[in-house]
């Protein structure tokens, strides 16, 4: 009789087992769903963040060649304190979007004259155009026609709360010469690489 109770016992035991292993077996397809689950809110939430300080946008035009192509993509930080030759993206007016070369910051004095830049009666180079200057000299042109902030306004510089932008293609360009001074809340991010074409890549 004790053999036989011991056979019973034994036999119970191991249906536990097995009723255990399988709802182990059976609770990992709802732990992965948990986890897909927690990866997609994840992904939304950096996704929604990452949106907020930044932006992939293509260049569109010709304002700032040589330095940018149309059709460049880049990225933009939206939050990036605007910095004397930053490449920013603003706003001008009539739903244009285009981009420009930050030259005058708030309180400057700008001046170009035969082709040098001064900011406050100092004169600064510009190394991001000296090739094309120098190719514009040798054809006996000027790349950078004569200008001074003065000619935007009764302001001897340029105002609080605004930038002085220039494209790059000087010669072939709407830009503060022509739309006047960029307040601050008309400029949607600063150019911080370029993403394509991947042999021009670049971090600026």
């Amino acid at each position: 009789m004790k053999k036989k109770n011991h056979k019973k016992r034994y036999k119970r035991v191991s249906k536990r087992k097995k009723r255990g292993e399988y709802s182990l077996i059976k609770s990992k397809p709802i732990n992965l769903r948990r986890l897909m689950v927690a990866l997609v809110l994840w992904l939304l939430i950096m996704s929604a963040i990452l949106s907020f300080f930044f932006s992939v946008t293509r260049i569109r035009g010709y304002s700032m060649i040589p330095n940018f192509r149309d059709k460049d993509i880049v990225l933009l930080n939206k939050n990036k304190p605007v910095k004397r030759f930053d490449v920013v993206k603003s706003d001008v007016g009539r739903e244009q979007l285009a981009f420009f070369r930050v030259i005058g910051l708030p309180g400057d004095k700008v001046e170009y004259k035969n082709d040098n830049l001064f900011i406050n009666d100092e004169q600064i180079d510009e190394k991001y155009l000296v090739d094309a200057i120098n190719d514009a000299h040798k054809n006996g042109g000027i790349y950078t026609e004569d200008f001074t902030n003065q000619w935007l306004g009764d302001s001897p510089v340029v105002p609080l709360d605004s930038y002085l932008l220039l494209g790059d293609n000087r010669e072939n360009v709407n830009d503060s010469r022509f739309y006047g001074y960029i307040s601050a809340d008309q400029i949607k991010g600063v150019i911080t690489y370029r993403l394509l074409p991947f042999n021009r890549g670049q971090h600026f």
